[in-house]
């Protein structure tokens, strides 16, 4: 924690937080798992979802997709412990850029090992993160490939904490089995990142302003549940007819 603390200054103790409050300090800044949607590199989500959430007017509740990888978090480290032999640790806080403190940072843990180390082909050493996945049957997650999305997840989290790898590691529920990916810092990739994330937030979020849908089939819920109850019926012009 002291060498984090040396390149995050701003933190939040979050482990015993209630789910309310958990729910709030979220609204209040761009999170990993935000980051895939803004960027357009996630299929399951998009601005237009990130904003109503963070406007608390699409909060999501979770499934038992997300129940379950809660629970499964505390043993899955502790395999992460023993299978990568370097010091894994859990990581109860939430960080904020000391540059854009629009951006946070959630993480599974924190990685380190004084000296040289190999994991999955990639040579890591010194400080590095930890992110945790389960999937039921390994979609996306060949051997050396893993969903955009959590690509997008984890160079946010480098660019938050300044740190120069992320070890993410996904159990495959159906197989027993632990797969783990090293990804390095891409400074290319968080400079865009961090330029799409700060449109997002000053453009839309602080300026009140809903973004464009996109089209992805998370927007159809979020729209027809905002929508739920009305009785209003709007006529269109003949102009429309082509549009429609």
């Amino acid at each position: 924690y002291m060498k984090l603390a040396d390149k995050v200054s701003n933190n939040v103790f979050v482990k015993n937080m209630k789910r309310e409050e958990w729910k709030e300090l979220r609204r209040s800044s761009i999170g990993g798992s935000d980051a895939g949607a803004i960027i357009g590199m996630n299929k399951w989500a998009s601005p237009l979802t990130v904003y109503l959430d963070k406007k608390g007017i699409n909060a999501f509740e979770g499934n038992i997709a997300t129940k379950r990888g809660a629970w499964l978090e505390a043993p899955i480290r502790e395999r992460c412990r023993e299978e990568l032999g370097i010091i894994v640790e859990e990581v109860p806080f939430m960080f904020y850029s000391n540059e854009h403190p629009f951006m946070s940072a959630n993480i599974d843990g924190l990685v380190y090992t004084d000296e040289k180390k190999v994991i999955a082909g990639v040579e890591i050493s010194g400080l590095g993160g930890l992110e945790i996945k389960t999937s039921e049957r390994g979609e996306g997650f060949k051997d050396n490939e893993l969903p955009d999305s959590y690509y997008s997840q984890v160079q946010h989290y480098m660019a938050v904490l300044q740190l120069p790898y992320f070890i993410l590691s996904a159990y495959i529920i159906n197989k027993d089995e632990l797969k783990h990916y090293v990804i390095k810092r891409d400074d290319a990739f968080i400079e865009k990142l961090v330029e799409a994330e700060k449109v997002f937030w000053q453009e839309y979020v602080e300026k009140n302003v809903m973004p464009a849908p996109t089209g992805c089939n998370a927007e159809n819920d979020v729209i027809e549940m905002m929508f739920k109850g009305s009785q209003q019926t709007i006529e269109l012009s003949e102009e429309y007819e082509g549009l429609c």
